[in-house]
């Protein structure tokens, strides 16, 4: 509230500015603009600890507007498809998972802000065997290091096994059956 009121006043007299004609009480405002511009306060954000679903662009201003530190939790496959170029054609820019892993300096321009950064993401990713097979496969990971950056942990199933080579059952056991 109190940004939205100080760029308000900002605003009015940029208005007041532009309609002043001499050139001296002009060049007065635009400092005094300036002024107030560079006082400016940042709202705070509010706090998010993790996403389970994310852009490369939205996870970088998540990660930035939690101090550089941030997290991904999901037990489905759809930020991987996203980070993998499922909305750019199979290319994608995932510079934010590569530096996200070591902390590694990020500077990203983008439209009208600048984020500088040092990023460390921690993703924990229950997905499907075939997820993670498909992963190789991805433009997106392929000859930057990002699949070699994971520990993999693949469990044997507890859902059991039967082999189908047993004999049928009985007749007799069917009929009490039914």
């Amino acid at each position: 509230s109190e940004r939205k009121s100080q760029e308000k006043l900002i605003e009015s007299l940029r208005i007041k500015m532009s309609r002043e004609k001499d050139i001296l009480s002009q060049q007065k405002m635009i400092r005094q603009i300036a002024e107030m511009e560079t006082t400016l306060i940042e709202p705070p954000v509010l706090p998010q600890l993790f996403t389970n679903d994310a852009t490369p662009e939205s996870l970088t201003i998540s990660t930035y507007e939690q101090g550089g530190r941030f997290a991904v939790f999901t037990d489905e496959c759809g930020i991987l498809e996203t980070l993998g170029g499922l909305y750019s054609n199979g290319s994608a820019n995932i510079d934010i998972l590569l530096k996200g892993i070591d902390g590694g300096e990020m500077r990203v321009r983008r439209k009208d802000r600048t984020l500088n950064l040092n990023p460390y993401l921690t993703l924990v990713l229950a997905v499907q065997p075939t997820i993670i097979n498909r992963l190789g496969d991805k433009r997106a990971y392929l000859g930057n290091g990002a699949l070699e950056r994971f520990l993999y942990v693949l469990p044997k199933s507890k859902l059991g096994y039967r082999s189908h080579d047993k004999p049928s059952v009985s007749t007799a056991l069917q009929n009490t059956y039914n």
